[in-house]
């Protein structure tokens, strides 16, 4: 959906899907919420999701110990994340692994740690964003400020963006001569999709 591909090349087609009703209301969580978490973000800079209804665990056979969700997820004119969708999740992923934690923690598992302290307080500092919030405080806006920076850090230094910190031994500089050294970028030009939609003849002219 973040590519236009698929059913996507041709306009916003909404989805409606189901899921445990636990995970319905992390998708639709707002800021501050004790249920925000990364699929939060996901979900909510690229589609406007809505729980339309609960379903009962008891119209199952057999019964689940859960009740379901039904949520409708319909795509955004625009998202309202620029960054790649790469990046956004990569960088969703880490700080939301400490979720009740100060936001400078999570973040700095995005570097090598000799330079995490330093990176992880300029990108804040560059954002604007308090090193002491929780990231279920943060809101999309702020998400959006901390991608689109985050992604010029991996583009000033090939080899970050592959960096995992749980595999120390693949440093930035051997990371920076593979062919994933750089974050990939979007190869469709989003702004231009109409709100209307487009017409199969002319997918085509809206692709990169």
């Amino acid at each position: 959906m973040s590519y236009r591909r698929d059913a996507w090349r041709f306009g916003r087609v909404p989805l409606t899907l189901t899921f445990q009703m636990e995970v319905a209301k992390r998708i639709c969580s707002p800021i501050d919420d004790d249920a925000r978490a990364r699929i939060s973000i996901m979900a909510q800079y690229l589609t406007e999701p809505k729980i339309l209804f609960r379903i009962p665990g008891s119209c199952f056979v057999p019964r689940p110990e859960v009740d379901v969700g039904v949520v409708r997820f319909v795509p955004r004119i625009q998202p309202l994340i620029s960054a790649p969708f790469e990046v956004v999740e990569k960088l969703c992923r880490q700080v939301f692994h400490y979720r009740q934690k100060h936001m400078i923690k999570g973040l700095k598992t995005l570097y090598p740690k000799e330079i995490a302290d330093e990176m992880a307080h300029q990108l804040l500092k560059d954002c604007r964003v308090n090193p002491k919030a929780p990231s279920v405080q943060l809101g999309i806006e702020e998400f959006a400020d901390l991608a689109a920076g985050y992604e010029k850090q991996c583009r000033d230094m090939p080899g970050l963006f592959p960096y995992d910190y749980i595999k120390p031994n693949r440093t930035v500089a051997l990371l920076a001569k593979t062919a994933e050294a750089l974050p990939p970028t979007n190869p469709f030009k989003v702004e231009k999709m109409p709100e209307e939609g487009i017409r199969l003849a002319e997918a085509d002219k809206f692709l990169c």
